[in-house]
């Protein structure tokens, strides 16, 4: 998961669904949208992508407790 190394992007687990839930903020487009949803796609159904509507901050930790890349 860390291997993408996109910014603007949340990556966690919710272990009830047994999915892996990955975010992109606003600033994620062009190349580095493509570069998660190509990690994603590795997943299969096990991934569920999400959009987040304003840019992360690298101090603000995604709704799993799990730290944005900055």
């Amino acid at each position: 998961m860390k291997a993408a190394g996109v910014a603007g992007t949340s990556w966690g687990v919710d272990p009830v669904a047994d999915r892996l839930l990955i975010s992109a903020d606003s600033t994620v487009t062009g190349v580095k949208l493509a570069k998660v949803r190509a990690v994603a796609e590795r997943f299969g159904a096990a991934a569920r992508r999400t959009s987040a509507p304003s840019p992360a901050t690298a101090a603000a930790p995604c709704s799993t407790g799990v730290r944005r890349s900055a």
